[in-house]
């Protein structure tokens, strides 16, 4: 049967050694003292039985030598008996010279013995020797005794030391044991996922004083290094995530610069087309046609001079050259723009355009300002569904603290804002963050739009507007519509020049 006590837990190994080596060493010490008292107790009963020997010399010599002189035999006997009443004297017995002899008590039979002998001297002048005392004690008594004592003086030792043991052990539970397995407790249920307090492994709640110790220190230490660890996790993470990020942005930097490559291919097959086509229109141009036929040639000559800038651009693009800004009407480009696109404009979709009047002029590229709109309002008209209404509007605008919805910056200052607005399905919150991303798509999503889309042509109206120091906020609700502001900033005029 296992020994218990209510302060050693039943899984407490720590608790349970304590426990045995306080024992073994109580017992070790209950020994120790019960030989050490036995031992002090046999020196004291030695010294009594040397008292006594030193008595008898200082007390019994003179006289008894007077008594055996004047051969005083009662005189004798009762000295003998008195000598016999000391402790532990067993015989005493007195030979004289004539070969009397005088003695008390029985001689001892066993070697446990201890005897003195005492010269009697005769009274007078020349104090010859008269006889000779022999006394003879016994060590028996003595070992006795102190073997009665030995059962009573370890049951005794035992008791008070393992009562100090116990009470040892008890302190040691309260201060040591007992926080250390609270210490063992909480670090078993730690999670790295846990969002607690600081003092996660604080023990103060368990201990029976105020002020700190090694265990507080230890606990704090324990903490300490649980934020460290928490906090170097979260580091490794997002240098993980970073990493990640920064691999699928080298992929689409790599897709973007075969595309580069393929558009230069394609651009310059396409412009051998254009050329034909475009002296073809000229040539037909040239003959008489009634007054419809004439403005949808013109239209014509106009989609493709438009389309030889757009293919000069491209091609300026593929090789990496700058392309050259101007001084550049707002409304006029816009306005061009979404007279292309009206050519092939559904009949159940609206598409209006309102610019304010006398807009000043900005520094862009005319032919990338239009396909940022091209872009904007083919968007549109993909998010519409069967009828609504897409609207292109232009005015400038003083902004204070606004923030860009691409990049993520504020901005400020005076701005020319062109938006375009539809009424249709919707940009759904979680998609915000994200459709200015190459390759990245929300056609086909049915909680969206619906159709079909490459994921390039918001990634291209991000690249025109910031190139142009130009900011963009996307303002939209499912099923309520999305609105594009694009900024574009209005330049210092000095001198009546653009700057």
């Amino acid at each position: 049967m296992a020994i218990r006590f209510p302060f050693v837990a039943p899984r407490s190994r720590l608790g349970r050694r304590l426990l045995w080596l306080i024992l073994l060493c109580s017992t070790f010490f209950a020994l120790w003292s019960t030989g050490s008292q036995l031992y002090l107790e046999y020196n004291r009963d030695l010294s009594t039985l040397q008292a006594g020997l030193d008595q008898i010399g200082e007390s019994y010599i003179n006289s008894l030598a007077n008594s055996v002189w004047y051969m005083d035999d009662d005189a004798i006997n009762l000295q003998l008996n008195g000598i016999l009443q000391l402790p532990y004297m067993a015989h005493v017995a007195v030979h004289t010279e004539n070969g009397q002899t005088y003695q008390a008590g029985t001689p001892p039979s066993e070697d446990r013995t201890r005897r003195r002998q005492y010269t009697l001297h005769e009274p007078r002048e020349p104090h010859r020797a008269l006889a000779t005392l022999t006394v003879t004690a016994v060590l028996s008594e003595i070992y006795d005794r102190l073997w009665g004592r030995l059962l009573v003086v370890f049951i005794t030792q035992s008791l008070k030391t393992l009562a100090v043991s116990l009470a040892i052990l008890l302190i040691i539970y309260l201060v040591v044991t007992r926080r250390l397995k609270g210490l063992s407790r909480r670090a078993l249920e730690f999670k790295l996922g846990d969002d607690r307090t600081s003092s996660f492994f604080s023990s103060k709640s368990q201990r029976i004083w105020k002020t700190d110790d090694e265990i507080d220190d230890v606990a704090t230490a324990l903490d300490t290094m649980r934020r460290s660890l928490a906090t170097e996790i979260a580091q490794r993470e997002e240098e993980s995530r970073n990493r990640l990020e920064l691999e699928r942005t080298l992929r689409r930097v790599e897709r973007l610069g075969a595309i580069g490559q393929l558009t230069s291919g394609i651009v310059h097959d396409l412009n051998n087309y254009l050329m034909t086509i475009s002296a073809r229109a000229d040539l037909a141009a040239s003959e008489k046609m009634d007054d419809v036929r004439a403005e949808h040639m013109d239209i014509l000559q106009q989609a493709c001079a438009a389309v030889g800038r757009l293919t000069s651009q491209l091609l300026t693009y593929a090789r990496g050259s700058e392309v050259g800004r101007s001084p550049s009407a707002p409304g006029a480009c816009v306005s061009e723009a979404v007279q292309l696109v009206r050519s092939g404009w559904p009949k159940s979709i609206g598409l209006t355009w309102t610019s304010n009047d006398n807009l000043p002029m900005i520094s862009v590229v005319p032919i990338q300002l239009q396909q940022v709109i091209m872009n904007l309002v083919l968007n549109a008209r993909d998010a519409v569904e069967a009828t609504g209404t897409v609207a292109v509007e232009a005015a400038e605008q003083g902004i204070d603290g606004a923030i860009c919805t691409a990049c993520g910056r504020s901005f400020s200052g005076r701005f020319i804002e062109i938006l375009v607005r539809d009424n249709g399905a919707g940009i759904a919150e979680h998609h915000l963050g994200k459709i200015f991303d190459a390759f990245y798509s929300t056609k086909g999503d049915n909680n969206v739009v619906s159709g079909m889309g490459m994921g390039l042509g918001l990634n291209q109206v991000h690249g025109i507007v910031h190139t142009h120091e130009g900011h963009i906020i996307v303002q939209s609700q499912p099923g309520e519509g999305t609105t594009f502001r694009t900024f574009w900033p209005v330049p210092r005029v000095e001198e009546g020049a653009v700057q």
